[in-house]
């Protein structure tokens, strides 16, 4: 990449390469917005309005070493070795789960409940939390919460504590550890129990896009023959563990509305919520 005239021009020629990796110009203007943030050490905002610095050859060098990996359809997430989620900074290493937009559906609700709980105070239940995105960002958002975060994956849970520090949620506590074994210790109950379990089918995993199929942790994606075997589990176990007036919130995919709601037939109050482009994605449930 030569050196553009200015950041504007820097802007574009990165989009454009990126949208020969993505196919897909939105998508590619996104990513690049963040790149030229990350390597020009500005907002886009200043960008946008032609208030930021020409490029160095420094900057260059590094877009390009960005762009050259993203090229081998490596996660920008973990190039950059974060992402944003919920308006907050999250670490995010080699192999752990990216937060998706979407999922902050999930947040939007969990805020909502607590709210309609004035000076209560609330323990939280976080399954498979990864980065730890859902329940710090609830927990930044919300006074009066405390709770843990659960992952069988080691190094998602290093970033969890990472992330838990550098955002100072000090009522947050995380634990390396097997969802189900973990229940079945847990003594107490908790007020609000929130999930984003694998989910998609084993033979699906192999035809996602790559940044999905080769750099994420397959553990966290792979839900089964039928992207139902943790939902099952889940269905059976969490009735014990959920306060009466609690909720039980998870995310759930493309499709699966239908089938999970039957598996918390016997709960009551089952209800999904839609996407802005009204895809289901997020499951509410109360015992």
């Amino acid at each position: 990449m030569e050196i553009p005239a200015t950041p504007e021009q820097f802007l574009k020629n990165v989009t454009d390469s990126l949208e020969k990796v993505t196919g897909d110009r939105d998508s590619a203007r996104q990513e690049a917005r963040l790149i030229a943030e990350h390597v020009l050490g500005v907002e886009i905002t200043n960008i946008l309005a032609g208030i930021a610095s020409v490029p160095t050859k420094v900057q260059i060098s590094e877009a390009v070493r960005i762009l050259r990996r993203r090229e081998e359809r490596v996660p920008l997430a973990h190039i950059l070795g974060y992402a944003w989620f919920y308006n907050h900074r999250f670490n995010v290493a080699d192999g752990v789960l990216v937060p998706r937009p979407e999922t902050e559906i999930l947040v939007d609700e969990a805020i909502t409940f607590i709210g309609e709980n004035p000076g209560k105070e609330l323990r939280i239940l976080d399954l498979y939390t990864g980065c730890g995105n859902i329940i710090l960002s609830i927990n930044l958002a919300c006074d009066r919460v405390s709770g843990t975060g659960i992952d069988s994956d080691g190094t998602s849970i290093e970033c969890a504590e990472k992330n838990r520090i550098h955002l100072n949620c000090d009522n947050i506590e995380f634990r390396y550890e097997d969802v189900f074994a973990f229940i079945e210790k847990i003594t107490g109950k908790y007020h609000l129990i929130t999930a984003n379990p694998p989910y998609i089918r084993s033979e699906e995993i192999s035809s996602l896009q790559p940044e999905i199929s080769q750099y994420e942790n397959r553990a966290a994606l792979d839900g089964g023959p039928d992207g139902m075997d943790h939902y099952r589990q889940l269905a059976r176990v969490l009735r014990n563990v959920l306060e009466p007036d609690g909720l039980f919130l998870s995310e759930i995919g493309i499709g699966q509305k239908d089938e999970i709601s039957d598996l918390f037939g016997a709960w009551v109050g089952v209800q999904s919520i839609k996407d802005l482009n009204g895809i289901p994605r997020v499951i509410s449930a109360r015992i």
